[in-house]
């Protein structure tokens, strides 16, 4: 087995060689994401308990704290996009009730076959969801395994192991299948067997995995990269898994044992990745998608019909990248599926989705999805990259893919496919922009689905497209609601003179760029606050400005520029960081006075990996900076007050995971707000506290932020659950007693510690809307007991210590909630014997 590192360079260069790279680099993509994150010595910050850490000190809270009132503004996927969906599960009882997982955007829930969507795991923190299972005698108890597998010694984005629930995916916790970020873990699939209920199947990462006791206690069986896992539903002890650059095992003892299967397949030398499924009518068919470990096209798709014993390779394999025959990202993605009563009915699906209805003799392209067009905007059904893809049980000629625009269903087989997007929330925001002149109008770069535009005029959240393409940077004229910028990945850069017209009307915008298809995967870019047609970018190598918004000039020979800010209060001067990915001592601060003529590094840097710049509007002079995580308990916020020659860290309190983005209110600078990797921050004091601010906001990762001057609003782009928005006032709230501006709010409960009923008691002083919530201790709403009005007097309100599906709650402690339009206030209570 090649390292890390290793295979790490070799697919680099593999992938890079290729003329036109089909599926934008997203080995580049993957890496820079994580380069941003780790640590110096290499390890991740552990996300999940980080975010314990910061619920447990979030809810102790002593004094009440400012709320946000955060609501979503797409991209609702019903007429537009949305982001990457990996996995699904369908109710035993119900097909018409569908779990899917997103791949940062959490598992989300369909009561009418996917024609609307809600989400169930808005109080988690982003993690990848990579695999569903519901007990098939119990609903409301789920397992979701998570991480983004790639392969047995590359896991992309790492996970926790299993997280459960037993109220239909309400909370949620760690299972006993549990590990740190720091194991590279990922959970490829889950088979819960219907037949036996006390089996459950891994296939992860670090091996194969049972449970004899329906998910408590785990043992492993059968080592190595588990790539794909199925199982005979007519005789459940038959199960096949695929080993990661090993090949195909059979167990006939309910995966107590396992034996190679070799007749007519390739040697365990050279294969890579593998993914296979079992035809549940008949059960002796077999198909296997093997990866070729050399370029990574496609090996050979084999079948079996005599369950295993010999394998012969179909001869009809199709060009699946659509720029070679031989290109093929299935390191990245390969997935193989049989109709679960019809063998000749075959799914492939990589970047592309293709069929067979003849059992492999011939293949037809069925994503209809034109890559890369010149005119007009993405006209196919299925997007790129396919994840997964179900057969309905009850009526298997309706087909649902699950891809990297969301997901799709088929009434037939999969010939002719309907957008089921509606309500699904998932988009991967890298960066927003918002127009001046209204609040209405924003731009955003996504993940894989190019650079969108929004008119949010009556409420409305579908977006349109304007480039193509993983969209990344992004820039709107402060003086033209129709011009925008952005850029696709390694600096090409795009404009539109009329954004509201789609597509058509973008054009490349890259003249005078030195540079193009280099390093940074994310360019960093510009505009000037108030000047329409300045801007600056830069590269490994360079800043450019350009003065006309039809080209660009060098501004410095400068390396690594990363981050580029110009002060809103005097915009002749600019702000940039500098760093080396590899070299944690490669790491410089530069400032321009003089429109970026000039260019002087200052005496000192906020430090290594600066991931934002923010001048504060205000005061000249003062400037705010971010880092990720380069060093364990780093602070990750940066002021200075010197245009950034000394520099003081005010990020003490603040979880100790990534922070990407920062923002000053510019109606009073004491108020600044951080994007990180677990939701949003705010300070009321310059930087010297710290609360949670992230009230009706998933805890996701926010990867940009800015507020809009003209509604009084801070506006971040999530990694997983699209744009959201809140009013955002400073408060001047003073006493743990007061709730909303002059309407204060007395509580008084008893009993506590309670054994059945605990009474919450508030005399309000004025009629308000309150939301009243019982908390467990990772803050994820247990019930529900009060959101509305609350009439002045005394009002008394009553908790059984049930759940939101009636069930009674263990012994133990939880929290009451308290929170209207400004404040929030939690107390804590404990249910006992």
């Amino acid at each position: 087995m090649k390292s890390s590192l290793t295979f790490l360079l070799l697919l680099t260069l593999r992938l890079n060689s290729h003329a036109q790279d089909f599926e934008e680099k997203p080995l580049e993509r993957e890496q820079q994401f994580h380069q941003q994150r780790k640590f110096a010595d290499g390890s991740l910050p552990e996300l999940w308990q980080q975010f314990v850490a910061s619920r447990t000190k979030n809810l102790n809270k002593i004094t009440s704290v400012p709320s946000a009132y955060w609501y979503n503004l797409g991209p609702d996927g019903m007429d537009s996009v949305t982001g990457r969906m990996t996995c699904h599960s369908f109710n035993p009882y119900n097909s018409q009730i569908i779990l899917a997982g997103a791949s940062s955007g959490g598992i989300w829930k369909s009561y009418n076959g996917g024609d609307t969507w809600q989400v169930l795991s808005d109080k988690l923190p982003s993690l990848w969801i990579s695999a569903i299972a519901i007990n098939p005698s119990d609903t409301n108890h789920i397992l979701m395994g998570t991480g983004f597998y790639m392969g047995p010694s590359i896991t992309l984005q790492p996970g926790i192991g299993v997280l459960e629930s037993f109220d239909g995916g309400n909370t949620w916790n760690p299972n006993s299948f549990a590990y740190p970020f720091s194991a590279g873990v990922s959970v490829n699939r889950i088979i819960w067997d219907k037949t036996n209920l006390n089996n459950v199947y891994l296939a992860t990462t670090n091996g194969l995995w049972v449970s004899r006791d329906m998910g408590m206690n785990w043992t492993s069986p059968l080592a190595g990269g588990i790539s794909d896992l199925d199982l005979v539903t007519t005789s459940t002890n038959i199960l096949y898994a695929s080993v990661h650059s090993a090949g195909i095992y059979q167990s006939t003892d309910s995966a107590n044992t396992w034996v190679q299967l070799t007749n007519g397949l390739p040697a365990s030398s050279s294969v890579h990745r593998i993914t296979l499924d079992v035809c549940d009518s008949f059960p002796q068919f077999i198909v296997a998608s093997i990866i070729n470990p050399t370029d990574f096209s496609v090996k050979g798709v084999y079948k079996t019909s005599d369950g295993g014993n010999f394998w012969s390779a179909m001869t009809g394999i199709p060009n699946f990248a659509g720029v070679t025959a031989t290109v093929f990202l299935g390191w990245y993605v390969n997935m193989v599926d049989i109709s679960p009563i019809d063998t000749n009915i075959i799914f492939l699906g990589s970047c592309k989705l293709f069929l067979t209805d003849n059992c492999g003799v011939t293949w037809a392209e069925k994503d209809y999805y034109p890559f890369f067009p010149t005119n007009g905007p993405y006209t196919g059904i299925v997007h790129p990259d396919i994840w997964d893809l179900g057969f309905q049980p009850d009526n298997p000629s309706i087909v649902y893919c699950f891809n990297d625009g969301g997901v799709n269903k088929s009434y037939d087989n999969g010939n002719y496919w309907l957008k089921k997007n509606k309500n699904l929330v998932t988009a991967q925001i890298y960066q927003l922009s918002s127009f001046r002149g209204d609040t209405v109008r924003i731009i955003a770069g996504l993940q894989d689905n190019g650079l969108h535009y929004l008119d949010n005029t009556g409420g409305n959240i579908s977006w349109k497209l304007w480039g193509q393409s993983d969209g990344c940077s992004v820039a709107y004229d402060p003086n033209n609601p129709n011009k925008v910028y952005g850029d696709y990945p390694n600096g090409n850069h795009k404009k539109s003179s009329n954004v509201s017209a789609g597509i058509g009307a973008s054009t490349n915008f890259n003249s005078g760029i030195v540079g193009i298809n280099s390093n940074p995967f994310h360019f960093a870019l510009a505009h000037h606050p108030t000047l329409s047609n300045i801007l600056y970018t830069s590269n490994d190598t360079r800043i450019f400005k350009s003065t006309n918004g039809t080209s660009w000039t060098t501004a410095a020979t400068i390396s690594n520029i990363k981050s580029i800010e110009i002060s809103e209060n005097n915009p002749s001067t600019i702000y940039a960081s500098a760093f080396a990915w590899s070299n944690i001592n490669s790491h410089s601060f530069y400032i321009s006075y003089d429109d970026g003529a000039n260019w002087t590094p200052t005496t000192n840097s906020p430090g290594w990996r600066v991931t934002d710049i923010e001048a504060d509007p205000n005061n000249y002079g003062t400037v705010y900076a971010t880092q990720n995580s380069p060093f364990i308990a780093n602070p990750h916020v940066y002021k200075s007050t010197d245009h950034g020659d000394t520099w003081t860290s005010v990020g003490s309190g603040l979880p100790d995971v990534p922070t990407n983005a920062i923002t000053v209110n510019p109606y009073n600078s004491d108020v600044v707000y951080v994007a990180t990797d677990l939701g949003v921050y705010i300070s009321e004091d310059a930087g010297l506290s710290w609360n949670d601010y992230n009230d009706n906001l998933p805890q996701y990762i926010i990867m940009d932020m800015h507020y809009h001057k003209m509604d009084s609003t801070l506006r971040i782009g999530t990694l997983g659950r699209g744009v959201w928005k809140t009013k955002s006032i400073p408060s001047s709230f003073t006493g743990i007693n007061t709730l909303s501006g002059n309407a204060n709010a007395i509580v008084n409960i008893y009993p506590n510690p309670f054994t059945f009923n605990i009474f919450i008691e508030l005399n309000v002083s004025k009629t308000s809307h309150f939301t009243i919530s019982i908390l467990n201790t990772l803050g994820q709403e247990i019930k529900l007991l009060h959101n509305g009005l609350l009439q002045n007097g005394k009002q008394t309100i009553q908790w059984s210590g049930n759940n939101s599906i009636g069930k009674n709650c263990s012994n133990e402690t939880y929290y009451l909630e308290i929170k209207n339009k400004s404040i929030k206030r939690t107390y804590k209570i404990i249910k006992s014997n």
